[in-house]
């Protein structure tokens, strides 16, 4: 509606601000013969009653004059009295209505020292109160579509008013489709309302800039920046020259101009903007008002977005520290501002992340302090559960594995959370450490899921659970401990038939062939395709000298997947033992062979890590040019290895090499070897250092998008 809507959300970055007009919302009664609806205007100065007088020579609507003029607490409402006993009233008002025609505006009658003007109502102004007041009710009850109907037949009636009072209805109704998201309907209602307040009350019309701040905000909703921007200027135009510099319009005014300006991305006029409307609303309406609070917000906001967190911080705080006691602390505006301020701590937290991740190729004192400072913005912010687990799982791959335990460990404690608990278990797998593992998995069985978790999600994740705690008790050789997991997690989930295949391995593990094969049989009959389930039969046969069926187990995994190295080793030795030598000896060659590739693989493997850890070492021990050497010798053997490109391009960044940086970083890219959010933050590093700041903030924004993108972030 067309009263105060202050802080509410009409652009990605900022908050606009609706400036209030005082509408009719009186509740309406039906006149009788005897009790006509009557209007009323009281001024208090001769000077004031001519003006009325002048208005209504001019044609204006009474409404707009009450709320304008009037000193009786009437205005606001249009000076509406509703159905009043003729027979009650002072003679004042029975000599100002003698002779009066529905709709008619009595001449000024004096009142005691002030001046009285009476209007009877008539049919049509009657229904339009009638509506509009409907409008109203629906609106402030959430009947946002009964407030549509209704304030479409205030329009309706106000056709037959006055101009200005069919202007204001049309931005009543405007307004509300603008709030309700209904931007079609909303844009030909605001241009309307415009062109009627202007045509009939000039171009300096207060109603006008309400309009057209109005209208702006809808464009300012549809991110149209260029075409919101004019409008707010002429609003605050019409504001300044009207009201003067100081009115808190024109704060308001100022407020909306610079959050279009910084959503265009006028940062220093933005920020100019703001600090004045800051100041104006300081010396009007005091340090501790809402509406300070609310340039503080945009200040903020502002501060937020160019990555300084520390002044946004101050400003977010300030505000909160004006809003709490002036609104409470569950206000809306008040959540807003405390989610403002909790999401600028979790935008620090996560720069210093992505800052700790930037520098882990160099694990020198810059890196420490880099890790310090991640640990304290963390211990500081309201980071989400699934934030901590993006984190935790780009320091994984990123080798930063300490830096990933520990992360999962803070969640797991943080948020009592089971999917924490499992992935630090996996972590500690990963990382050689079984006894931290089966403890981190332990917990996780025992830590419930949440509440909204699907019940047989739940149940499949908890058996799940309990077979890797049997995989660890097997793998260490306590087979009574790993049957008993898979024993658990068949009996929370009889549908996964890993639980069996695991108690099978077991078995064949502490010498009960015959059990294992029982276990076997079981799993394929409920998955005649389970590849793992015919290896492992294969192997268990093969032990147990039944080569024929061995045979035909391993043939029926390798029909299944044939790239398969174990049941191909299998199947060749089973058939070379049954005199089929020259079928077995192919299968056995083809083993050999893809074996080969294997073991190449891992020799190549092997090599790459030694080449890293070798130029590595030289750069940390302060040989630069043979450390950047050997890297660049590695890209020459294995030129489809990332990490060599990236961790030469950071040594150069590093060293102040920032031309050579942005080269290696580039080819990077062009080569699809890498085009995370490391490599952008690190080439609008280099880009920033070379003076170029165009690149330098292409680059970071890039930073953001691939970071917030990779870590699943809104």
């Amino acid at each position: 509606m067309r009263q105060v809507e202050r802080l509410r959300r009409a652009g990605k970055r900022t908050v606009p601000t609706v400036i209030a007009a005082l509408m009719t919302a009186a509740t309406p009664v039906h006149a009788q013969a005897d009790r006509p609806e009557l209007r009323m205007i009281v001024v208090d100065t001769e000077a004031a009653a001519q003006a009325v007088q002048a208005g209504v020579t001019a044609g204006l609507s009474f409404d707009r004059l009450a709320r304008r003029h009037s000193v009786d607490p009437s205005g606001p409402a249009g000076g509406y009295m509703g159905a009043v006993a003729t027979g009650d009233l002072r003679g004042e008002f029975r000599a100002a209505l003698d002779g009066l025609a529905p709709g008619e505006v009595s001449a000024p009658t004096p009142l005691g020292r002030s001046f009285l003007f009476v209007q009877l109502l008539n049919e049509p102004d009657s229904a339009w109160m009638v509506h509009n007041h409907a409008g109203f009710t629906a609106f402030g009850e959430g009947r946002y579509a009964d407030a549509i109907v209704s304030l479409s037949a205030a329009v309706d009636a106000a056709e037959q008013l006055e101009p200005d009072r069919l202007a204001q209805s049309l931005g009543n109704l405007a307004d509300v489709h603008r709030l309700e998201g209904n931007h079609e309907e909303a844009e030909p209602l605001y241009e309307r309302a415009a062109a009627l307040y202007e045509a009939s009350l000039g171009p300096d019309d207060l109603d006008l800039a309400l309009t057209l701040n109005n209208q702006a905000l809808l464009y300012h909703t549809q991110e149209a920046y260029t075409t919101a921007q004019p409008l707010y200027e002429r609003a605050l135009d019409i504001w300044e020259r009207t009201l003067g510099p100081e009115h808190p319009n024109v704060a308001a005014g100022m407020n909306n101009l610079g959050a279009v300006r910084q959503a265009q991305g006028a940062r220093d006029e933005a920020e100019a903007l703001f600090m004045r409307s800051l100041e104006i609303r300081e010396r009007g309406l005091g340090p501790d008002h809402p509406d300070v609070a609310q340039s503080l917000n945009s200040l903020g906001d502002l501060h937020r977005a160019a990555g300084d967190y520390p002044e946004a911080e101050a400003l977010f705080r300030r505000a909160l520290g004006i809003l709490e006691p002036a609104l409470g602390a569950d206000h809306p505006i008040t959540i807003t501002s405390r989610n403002a301020l909790g999401e600028t701590l979790v935008q620090d937290a996560l720069e210093r992340f992505g800052e700790l991740v930037s520098l882990s190729a160099f694990r020198d004192e810059e890196y420490e302090t880099a890790r310090a400072e991640f640990a304290r913005a963390l211990t500081r912010a309201p980071v989400a559960e699934d934030t901590y687990l993006e984190m935790a799982d780009i320091f994984a791959q990123e080798d930063m594995l300490g830096e990933a335990e520990l992360m999962l460990a803070e969640a797991a404690e943080r948020f009592e959370s089971r999917e924490a608990w499992y992935h630090l278990g996996e972590q500690h797998v990963n990382t050689g450490a079984p006894v931290a593992a089966l403890e981190a998995f332990r917990q996780a069985f025992a830590t419930p899921g949440p509440p909204d978790l699907d019940p047989i999600v739940d149940t499949q994740m908890r058996s799940f659970i309990s077979r890797r705690i049997g995989d660890l008790h097997g793998d260490a050789g306590r087979y009574d401990e790993a049957l008993a997991a898979y024993g658990r997690a068949y009996d929370i989930d009889p549908e996964i038939v890993e639980s069996r295949l695991g108690r099978g391995v077991v078995h064949y593990r502490s010498g009960r062939p015959e059990d294992a094969l029982e276990e076997y049989a079981w799993v394929l009959d409920k998955d005649p395709d389970n590849v793992s389930a015919l290896n492992r039969l294969a192997e268990t046969l093969m032990s147990m000298g039944r080569v024929d069926e061995a045979a035909e187990a391993a043939m029926r995994a390798l029909e299944i997947d044939p790239e398969l190295l174990t049941p191909r080793l299998l199947r060749g030795r089973a058939l070379v033992t049954l005199g089929r030598a020259e079928e077995g000896a192919r299968l056995l060659e083809e083993y050999q062979a893809l074996n080969a590739e294997q073991q190449a693989e891992d020799q190549r493997t092997r090599e790459i890590i030694a080449l890293d850890r070798d130029a590595m070492a030289q750069l940390l021990d302060g040989r630069h040019e043979d450390g950047m050497r050997m890297y660049r010798e590695a890209i020459e053997l294995h030129p489809d290895v990332p990490q060599f490109y990236f961790k030469l391009g950071v040594a150069q960044n590093k060293l102040g090499r920032h031309e050579d940086a942005v080269a290696t970083f580039l080819e990077l890219i062009d080569l699809g070897l890498g085009d995370d959010f490391i490599v952008h933050k690190n080439l609008a590093e280099a880009y920033r250092a070379l003076g170029d700041a165009d690149a330098g903030a292409r680059h970071a924004a890039l930073y953001l998008e691939r970071r917030d993108a990779e870590m699943a972030l809104d």
